[in-house]
């Protein structure tokens, strides 16, 4: 995952609140853009499990503060594109992450895929979005289809084959449950991606001897005009 793959999602994120749309316009330019031959096919659904990650990490971030700006509001996801989301990356995975492709670095691939499925199932989980019988089996055979011939270990295990499974086990209990659809760290406050990550008020312009421009976060570390401290 390079900087350039965030910085696209992000750009395409940046002041626009139909993220339904985005969600979708993302999933068909994946399409678009299959290709048959297998490292190219890797390489881009690769950096489209980047974009959909970073979507989940941000609507399960956004959904745990309990005083949600309306931009903020503006941009969840309908919880059903986002169940359907689930379930396509699922089949990017049975498509281009295959077991048996040969292609190297295949665990670390399968990795990443399995910490965007968490992020995902867990968005759902704060949205209380709960499955229908049919849902669920559905939703089990694309992941058993995806899942059943790895051979994961360690963390990934635990995440894909017991945390996910039960998350998913959860949605479909007709019985409301609190477990998981809590936030992990309690009640927090979260800033929406509609305004900058650091307030202008903590950033200085400062030009050097040689005509340079920087830009300085005073909030998190000295001026660089003035002598370190001994």
């Amino acid at each position: 995952m390079s900087h350039k793959d965030i910085a696209a999602v992000w750009s395409t994120l940046h002041c626009r609140a139909d993220i339904d749309n985005i969600l979708q316009e993302l999933i068909g330019r994946y399409v678009l853009d299959a290709s048959s031959d297998r490292a190219l096919s890797r390489a881009t659904a690769f950096s489209h499990v980047v974009a959909l990650r970073t979507i989940f990490d941000l609507q399960r971030t956004y959904l745990q503060s309990p005083d949600l700006s309306f931009e903020s509001k503006t941009s969840l996801l309908n919880p059903d594109i986002l169940f359907s989301a689930i379930k396509h990356l699922l089949e990017v995975k049975v498509l281009a992450f295959c077991a048996h492709d040969g292609l190297p670095d295949h665990d670390a691939y399968c990795s990443f895929v399995g910490q965007a499925l968490v992020s995902g199932i867990r968005a759902l989980h704060l949205q209380n979005r709960r499955l229908s019988l049919s849902e669920y089996e559905a939703v089990i055979h694309k992941f058993e289809l995806a899942w059943s011939i790895e051979t994961l270990r360690g963390v990934d295990h635990f995440s894909v084959n017991l945390f996910c499974r039960r998350m998913l086990a959860e949605l479909s209990n007709n019985e409301q449950t609190n477990r998981l659809s809590s936030p992990a760290c309690g009640i927090v406050q979260l800033q929406d991606f509609f305004h900058p990550l650091v307030s202008s008020s903590y950033i200085t312009k400062y030009t050097n001897s040689d005509g340079f421009s920087i830009l300085w976060v005073a909030a998190l570390m000295p001026s660089p005009m003035q002598p370190r401290q001994p």
